[in-house]
Formats: structure tokens, C-alpha cells, sequence
């Protein structure tokens, strides 16, 4: 399975994208009940606000699904967006974010994910990595319960560094070798 047949498993009701600009989940699921809310909005689609991901411009108890792909590693207080996802959310309402692996063998090999020292204000730097203890910990401590977390591969085909897609089937066979705390890409599903 990938991202995408993940996401249309789990992905139910009213939907919210979080950081929607820089994915494709609007193609890869195309409802009415699709949202989107992004600090920087370049492609316009139908129901696109401008907004926070720490302050979500939304009432609470409006989602049933609040989905944020490799974002949260890029917000200085991953804390007050788990607490923003969680207010917007329905009870019961899940919460699918994905996020680096920080102990990730392959992404130490290939230099993927590392705080750099680079200007902390440019939003694409990572500014909050997190291991499987510490992200399933966040979710938890925001009020949260983890349905679960699991690991997939990184596979960005639009990625720029040539690198990284060069090599994306030797790191996708290394990932699934390795024990999950070693793999890439996790994904945490946590319910209201």
C-alpha cells in the first residue's frame, strides 16, 4: 500500500487538508467534503482558505478527518497544532499526519531530514523532528488516543533533489528490511 490508498482508507466524512499547497490529496480525493488550509495558497481549488496551521481558522467540532502530510516538521510548535487539530475535530474524528522519522537509517544515511544550518525562518527547514515515542507522546499529551503509527517510505516524485529519486528503489527496499523505529516516513492515526 501507499500513501494514497492509505489515505482513502482511512479518510471519512468532512476533510480537512492541512498545509493542502504542497500535496496532492485534493486529486487523490476528490469530494465536496474536501478542505484545504494553507499559509501560502499557489493553486487555487474549491473550498481553499488562507490560514495557520497553529491557529486554524476553523469553528470547533467542524471535521471529521484532519489530514496534515509532512507539515508538522516545519512548525516551530507542533504542540499548539496538535491542539488546533484536535478542537476542530468531530468526537471521534481522526487526526492522519505524517511526518520524518528522526532515527530513520536512511534518511541518516542520505542526510534527508536533519535541523541544517540554515535560516530558521525559511519555512521549508525543518524546525520539529520527532522518533515513533516522541510523535505517539505529542498526540497523547494533546488529548489524543493513537489508534496507531506505521512507517512507509519516502516516495516524492516531484522531490528536486535528484538524489533522493535516483535512489528511491534501493531506499524503498532498505525501509521495509529495517526494524519500524529505523524506517522513514510515519504516519500517526490519533482519534478524538
Amino acid at each position: 500500500m501507499d500513501r494514497a490508498d492509505i489515505l482513502k482508507t482511512l479518510v471519512k466524512g468532512r476533510t480537512l487538508d492541512i498545509g493542502c499547497n504542497a500535496g496532492d490529496i485534493h486529486s487523490l480525493l476528490p469530494s465536496t467534503e474536501l478542505y484545504g488550509v494553507d499559509l501560502v495558497i499557489g493553486n487555487y481549488r474549491k473550498n481553499v482558505v488562507k490560514g495557520d496551521a497553529q491557529v486554524l481558522p476553523f469553528k470547533p467540532n467542524s471535521f471529521d478527518t484532519v489530514v496534515a502530510g509532512e507539515l508538522i516538521e516545519h512548525l516551530p510548535e507542533p504542540g499548539r497544532f496538535a491542539a488546533e487539530c484536535l478542537r476542530i475535530l468531530r468526537p471521534g474524528g481522526l487526526a492522519v499526519v505524517s511526518t520524518p522519522n528522526k532515527d530513520s537509517l536512511i534518511n541518516r544515511i542520505f542526510g534527508t531530514y536533519w535541523h541544517r544550518q540554515y535560516d530558521r525562518s525559511d519555512p521549508q527547514v525543518h524546525k520539529s523532528l520527532f522518533n515513533i515515542p516522541e510523535l505517539a507522546g505529542l498526540f497523547t499529551r494533546t488529548g489524543f488516543v493513537v489508534d496507531r503509527i506505521f512507517c512507509l517510505p519516502y516516495d516524492d516524485r516531484r522531490s528536486n533533489r535528484q538524489l533522493v529519486y535516483k535512489w528511491r528503489r534501493v531506499r524503498t527496499m532498505v525501509h521495509y528490511l529495517l526494524p519500524q523505529r529505523l524506517q522513514e516516513n510515519m504516519f500517526v492515526v490519533a482519534r478524538k
